[in-house]
């Protein structure tokens, strides 16, 4: 299905795409007309408003604008059959006028419409110019998992639909232009203007029926998955009250992939909404609609949101008064229809640290347009986001970069496989939590009802105690905000449950302990905030809000006396773990050896690093590394070693997020080996910039200078084989950090590879930056 589709420019203009037979309706238009006239908006200034440019302000308002355009309806019952020609996607042609005109269009001379095709596509078709909000002329290059108009292996057509909206019988409005709506479109979004009527082809003022045959559904996004709706007199994107008849508008809504395929879906206006099988019988009541929402001139949309996708054939529009009767058998068919799930980026492994400062709710749980590669995903399966909540309750990210909570849960590392339960011996999570850990929340702001609960279980995505592995001791926390407040909580497991370094106390007084280890190589967490922690509403004072979650192995009783700490840190990908060792140390020097690792332009920085921090946002960092051994095998520049300065040694998952940082060092390459000199850092847009240094010799000087400048942060490489005369091999602030990046951890780091090198490094000294390394040269 990854036909190269171009929607040719005639097309956008009204034109037609190749011919493709008959009219999609039974019978031909009936040549009835309505009109309605009234004042529209008006042009002059009111109340200090603008009302040229603001024509819907509510000052500019002389009266609710109605359409007078002479409308010809089209005959009903209107039965589509999505019987286009040709192989492959035919979406093109399935909303071309050829395929089927609006019958007002081809009646009425002075209609005015540059795409009078009875079925318009208001969302997610055509590929907009960047700048001018204009169609390009060309379908966007992903229609084939959002749109597909086909014919099955027995000739029937269907239409398949994801992340997209579509109208049927809907005109060009006379009473919101082009230009004043928001998407350049008056066909999309624009049915929340303050208007007194519709503009539609359909005559839906008497009870009528919308029916079709669900040949498909199910997933298409790696979040929630999307829903179903069908709306009438409504062109918004999701917005059930952006319509004349306000709520009402939304005739059905309901998960994609709840749906049960091989049924008709039946909404009958007023009556109930409902899946039937090929006997007429009720398989499942979705919901019911009170009254008849529609007018002489109404017109219908269809829409499946970012998440699930569905499949539908023989669609049949009646009234209820003049209904068919039988309808054509309908089958369910999975073949026909298959989008890809996003990807997203694997989870790293521990620590953890996320600060929710600058991640949206879409790329945090995978949900959503445009998110493959923006969300992390279960390491195993790239597909399943690693955050996922799992009620209807409220999860959102703040503007202020918090993650807020009520009447939710919310897991971590969640596979999202059957429940466990006490006695089982397996759970499939993918945190590794197998060695004694700390669960830190940062609590920006608690539930005001002292009576709200706060639950933190492991493996356990349920709200059963006891639905675990671990059974009832899966409930690392559960106590009520009336005992809690903001601040840091640390749960230690085992150990202290500590509120800004003060024991947390349970109902009898006593401090919350954790007295035996509780998790596996393959846990999962979840925070859980019931209905008492706050309302599904977004008002303040309602549920909680974190401002960061970080996870981590207990300490593990390293020398605390240690001058260079060192670890060794996936920081993006982590294809290939790197592991080392301090040899040696003083103040200003240390020696490690390294193996493993890699540090590749594309997904990978995963190293050993020895290092020391420092407070300071304009400095120079200087070295000498005075040896290297054990690179024997050529590698290439994807492993390296030597020197570098970075901002933070937090795992970022994807490259394009780790923290700014500069490298100068070696590589080994070819056969014999040999040690190319390199430098290597973070780029603005998020993408590693490298080069070769010829200079770099073992035993010479290498100086990293990071500083502000009048066009940003700076940085420099130089090098030097006395550390006397320098020369500068590169400058550069095409660089991730700015001047608000003013703390940095500075020292040495290998992903060598195959390679296990050992490296001394000594003469090592930071010094806030005052110059440039040419200007320290002698005279």
């Amino acid at each position: 299905m990854n036909t190269n589709l171009k929607l040719l420019a005639a097309l956008i203009m009204g034109g037609a795409l190749a011919a493709c037979g008959g009219s999609s309706s039974d019978d031909g238009p009936n040549n009835s007309s309505s009109s309605a006239s009234s004042t529209s908006s008006s042009s002059s200034s009111s109340d200090g408003v603008d009302c040229e440019a603001n024509p819907f302000d509510p000052a500019c308002i002389e009266e609710d604008p109605v359409t007078e355009i002479d409308i010809t309806n089209e005959d009903i019952p209107l039965h589509e059959t999505f019987a286009v020609t040709g192989e492959g996607n035919q979406v093109a042609q399935f909303y071309s006028t050829d395929y089927k005109e609006l019958n007002t269009a081809g009646a009425n001379e002075d209609y005015v419409d540059d795409h009078p095709s009875f079925y318009y596509p208001t969302c997610c078709f055509w590929e907009t110019d960047e700048e001018t909000g204009e169609p390009t002329g060309n379908l966007v290059p992903d229609i084939d998992v959002r749109q597909y108009v086909g014919i099955d292996a027995d000739g029937n057509g269907y239409f398949a639909f994801s992340n997209a909206r579509w109208s049927i019988g809907q005109l060009q409005p006379d009473i919101v232009s082009d230009e004043e709506s928001e998407d350049n479109d008056a066909k999309s979004k624009t049915t929340n203007a303050p208007v007194g009527s519709s503009w539609g082809e359909l005559d839906l003022s008497v009870p009528y029926r919308i029916s079709f045959c669900l040949k498909d559904s199910g997933l298409a996004g790696a979040g929630t998955g999307g829903n179903l709706e069908v709306y009438v007199d409504n062109n918004s994107g999701g917005n059930q009250g952006h319509s004349i008849h306000g709520n009402q508008s939304l005739l059905m809504r309901t998960e994609a992939a709840a749906l049960s395929a091989g049924n008709r879906v039946v909404i009958d206006v007023p009556g109930d909404v409902r899946l039937q099988d090929n006997n007429g019988d009720q398989v499942d009541l979705i919901s019911t609609t009170a009254e008849v929402y529609g007018t002489e001139n109404s017109f219908l949309q269809m829409r499946v949101s970012s998440g699930g996708y569905v499949v539908i054939s023989d669609l049949m529009i009646e009234h209820q008064d003049n209904l068919v009767g039988d309808y054509t058998p309908c089958e369910a068919d999975e073949s026909l229809f298959t989008p890809p799930l996003p990807e997203g980026y694997a989870f790293p492994g521990l620590p953890l640290n996320e600060d929710f400062d600058d991640i949206t709710k879409e790329q945090l749980i995978g949900d959503g347009e445009d998110i493959a590669g923006e969300f992390m995903a279960i390491s195993s399966d790239l597909t399943i986001p690693f955050y996922k909540f799992n009620s209807t309750g409220r999860l959102a990210i703040t503007e202020t970069g918090e993650l807020h909570i009520s009447n939710n849960r919310f897991t971590m590392g969640f596979a999202g496989v059957e429940n466990t339960a006490e006695g089982d011996t397996e759970v499939a999570g993918d945190i590794d939590l197998s060695e004694p850990y700390t669960l830190t929340l940062e609590i920006a702001e608690r539930p005001a009802s002292d009576e709200g609960r706060l639950q933190v279980l492991v493996d356990n995505s349920t709200t059963g105690s006891a639905n675990s592995i671990h059974g009832e001791n899966s409930v690392l926390l559960g106590t009520t905000w009336g005992l809690l407040g903001t601040g840091t909580l640390e749960i230690n497991v085992p150990g202290d449950v500590l509120l800004n370094n003060e024991p947390v106390l349970d109902e009898n007084g006593d401090p919350v302990t954790i007295d035996t280890h509780v998790g596996t190589a393959t846990s999962f967490l979840q925070i859980w905030c019931p209905s008492d922690c706050g309302a599904d509403i977004e008002s303040e004072g309602f549920g909680v809000k974190f401002d960061s979650i970080m996870l981590d192995n207990q300490d593990d009783g390293g020398d605390p006396n240690a001058i260079w700490t060192a670890d060794a840190y996936v920081l993006a990908g982590g294809t290939t773990d790197a592991e080392g060792t301090v040899d040696a140390e003083t103040e200003n020097s240390v020696t490690i050896t390294a193996t493993g690792g890699k540090s590749d332009s594309s997904s990978d920085l995963n190293m050993f690093f020895a290092g020391q921090q420092i407070e300071m946002s304009d400095f120079a960092y200087t070295a000498r590394i005075a040896s290297v051994s054990g690179a024997d095998v050529g590698v290439g520049n994807s492993y390296r070693f030597g020197i570098m300065a970075i901002a933070d040694l937090t795992a970022a998952g994807s490259l394009a997020n780790v923290a700014p940082w500069a490298a100068a060092g070696f590589y080994a390459n070819s056969d014999p080996v040999e040690l190319i000199g390199t430098r290597s850092n973070m780029k603005e847009n998020g993408e590693r910039t490298r080069s070769n240094i010829p200079e770099l010799e073992v035993g010479h000087y290498v100086r990293i200078e990071i500083f502000d400048d009048a066009e940003g942060k700076r940085v420099r490489r130089c090098v030097s084989p006395d550390g006397v005369t320098w020369t500068a091999v590169n400058s550069t602030n095409d660089f991730s950090a700015t001047a608000e990046t003013d703390s940095w951890y500075y020292g040495v780091w290998a992903a060598p590879g195959e390679n296990n090198v050992t490296m001394e490094v000594d003469n090592i000294s930071v010094e806030a930056y005052e110059t440039d390394c040419e200007s320290l040269n002698p005279a």
